[in-house]
């Protein structure tokens, strides 16, 4: 792994484990109110019945969205970057903490004079700051897969995979979501393929998705 990606992931890791540290505060504030108040009280958040309950909201929910989608990988050599869609599936265990999938489709934007193409599935375990509604805070750690495909007659295809740390921002109304997430990912195997060893590469991604939230 290149020294750049290192000290990015850690970056991202020392937030989330903040964000993390702030959700287990508040869960701890729920806990202290918890039984005081019949339905929802001064905490927001409660553990009624079997079910976690949010702002007379009932967990778990389930999501479907789309939206843009991108991947960016630069290294001391070059760099370049792909362009695309994405379909996001969401399950809401609670107030903060989410279990998320994406597929996605992305073309070279530049410097291949032949399309490039990176189809791929991610998934990931998010922690939030408020899954309810309102304005949102989140991080994550997950896994992403990927095919490269390139249409240059000399050119073979290849796979990848790795682990990725997630960091955006959001505003969740009852049943709509509207968030910029963007991800750090392992570049090795990229790095493998493009320069075949390391070059100090850096492998990214990011997404804006709207999406819809079944009561």
């Amino acid at each position: 792994m290149g020294k750049v990606f290192r000290q990015k992931t850690r970056f991202f890791s020392l937030i989330l484990a903040v964000l993390v540290l702030l959700v287990w505060v508040d869960l701890l504030y729920a806990a202290e109110y918890e039984g005081k108040n019949s339905r929802v009280g001064n905490a927001g958040f409660s553990y009624q019945q079997g079910r976690w309950v949010t702002n007379e909201y009932d967990f778990p929910r389930f999501a479907i969205g789309a939206g843009s989608f991108a991947n960016v990988y630069d290294s001391d050599n070059w760099d370049n970057s792909w362009g695309g869609l994405a379909l996001r599936f969401t399950a809401y265990i609670n107030k903060h903490f989410a279990i998320r999938s994406r597929l996605y489709s992305t073309v070279a934007k530049d410097t291949f004079d032949y399309d490039a193409k990176i189809s791929g599935l991610d998934f990931g375990l998010m922690v939030g700051s408020n899954w309810a509604e309102g304005f949102n805070v989140m991080g994550g750690l997950g896994f992403y897969t990927e095919n490269f495909t390139w249409d240059h007659p000399l050119a073979s295809s290849d796979s990848w995979s790795g682990g990725l740390v997630s960091l955006g921002i959001g505003y969740q109304w009852r049943n709509l979501s509207l968030e910029l997430v963007g991800d750090i990912k392992d570049p090795s195997d990229p790095e493998s393929y493009f320069e075949g060893g390391s070059s100090n590469a850096t492998y990214t991604s990011g997404s804006l998705t709207l999406e819809y939230i079944f009561d």
